[in-house]
């Protein structure tokens, strides 16, 4: 008998890491597709579009809408009807376009009609791509036994890190982005992002839903996630908010201004600053895991207490005392970025899926990380150009905003409860 009970529950154990590793590589393949498509995209602007027309300008504000229209599109359908089936849709619908852009005819080819196919089909990857990332999580850290949904949340900030340094090296080595690469070089990065259906297929034919949710599905009337979100958990979600800023600041600043200025002031090949930022990446991704497993012991609240406070005096300090001139100052600041932040992302994940109940999940943390990146991300990026103009005034400057959102991060850890190891809400 206990042999049998022995079996069984290794049976089980077995199929969690399945889906654990499925759900890893699904989330390193949507961060590659998103990645790559953004490291790609002046040359997009290029091959797509005349110079300053109504398309381009419209192109331009794709990510601003998609992200908050998928987020609670995805979201809905996610609590509704199923972790499952939602993930699968939001995965081939990011794939399926990557690759449909890679293989779309130019502006110079077939005129306009290149330029609305390619806003089409950028609006649905992004849009999927929003709520996608909140569906594995969501599913995993469901699966997830109560005192290791911190590790496992690691795990999937894993995945999301080794994407962008996939994604990273491919344009190392295929150069699609150089002036003097061919034209068709860009073509075959994107191409490559089709490996996500396979994601998409495994989830249909081999995972079944949540247990967490199956089990609400029973016994409870599913209703509109909405009007419970906006009724009964608006300060909730406004805490998980000012926690969450600090994630599109860290990769517009960390993973996208400190390359390019190692590169722009520092003079650094392309080559070795793209090596710079891959092996930062890299470290993050094996770092993330292990501050997971440490919040499953110590708790959530500690350890982002430790990353925001640290990111603060790291920041002020840089940019009062730094000596600019000297190039090993930002590798070592890569270093140091890349340890904080993936104790940020390796702990959050967990955070703000422990502090919302079942039949509003998926929807409020989707909801939540899509107003974050459309207000902090969107906005930064679109001042970073400007810093960038002239980095001789500017410095350190961009490191501004990590202190301002690192702030609003530790006033919003205030009001959340810690939930480690607790069994998630119904």
């Amino acid at each position: 008998m206990k042999k049998n009970i022995s079996l069984l529950r290794n049976f089980f154990d077995q199929k969690f890491k399945r889906e654990a590793l499925i759900s890893v590589i699904g989330m390193l393949m949507e961060y590659y597709s998103i990645f790559i498509s953004g490291y790609v995209d002046p040359l997009l602007r290029q091959e797509f579009f005349s110079e300053k027309s109504f398309l381009l300008n419209m192109y331009g504000y794709i990510p601003t809408v998609s992200i908050l229209v998928g987020a609670c599109l995805c979201g809905y359908y996610g609590d509704r009807y199923g972790r499952r089936k939602s993930i699968a849709w939001t995965v081939s619908l990011v794939a399926i376009p990557t690759f449909l852009i890679s293989i779309c005819p130019t502006f110079a080819q077939i005129g306009i009609l290149s330029s609305i196919m390619v806003i089409l089909l950028r609006a649905i990857q992004t849009a999927a791509f929003s709520g996608d990332i909140v569906g594995l999580v969501t599913f995993l850290l469901e699966e997830s036994p109560s005192n290791q949904r911190g590790k496992y949340g690691g795990y999937m900030s894993m995945g999301s890190g080794l994407g962008v340094a996939l994604a990273v090296l491919v344009v190392a080595n295929i150069r699609p982005i150089n002036q003097n690469s061919q034209h068709w070089q860009w073509r075959i990065p994107m191409a490559l992002a089709i490996f996500g259906l396979l994601v998409a297929i495994y989830f249909i034919r081999r995972i079944k839903d949540t247990a967490t949710f199956a089990h609400y599905k029973k016994t409870h009337k599913l209703k509109n996630p909405f009007y419970d979100i906006f009724n009964n958990y608006k300060k909730m979600l406004a805490s998980v908010i000012c926690v969450t800023s600090l994630a599109p600041v860290i990769t517009v600043v960390i993973f996208g201004f400190v390359p390019y200025l190692s590169m722009r002031y520092y003079q650094f090949s392309e080559n070795m600053a793209l090596g710079y930022s891959a092996f930062s990446l890299i470290l993050f991704s094996a770092l993330a895991p292990v501050f997971g497993y440490v919040s499953d012991i110590y708790g959530r609240k500690p350890i982002l207490f430790i990353v925001f406070t640290s990111l603060i005096i790291l920041c002020i300090y840089v940019y009062l005392f730094a000596n600019i001139n000297h190039s090993y100052v930002i590798v070592v600041l890569q270093i140091l970025f890349a340890i904080i932040s993936s104790a940020y992302y390796g702990v959050t994940f967990a955070l703000v899926v422990e502090h919302f109940p079942t039949h509003i999940r998926y929807t409020s943390v989707a909801f939540g990380y899509a107003i974050t990146y459309v207000i902090f991300g969107n906005l930064l990026g679109k001042k970073l150009e400007d810093w960038l103009i002239d980095l001789n005034s500017s410095g350190f400057l961009p490191l501004l905003p990590l202190v301002i959102n690192a702030i609003l991060a530790l006033c919003g850890l205030f009001f959340l409860k810690e939930e480690a190891k607790h069994k998630l809400a119904d």
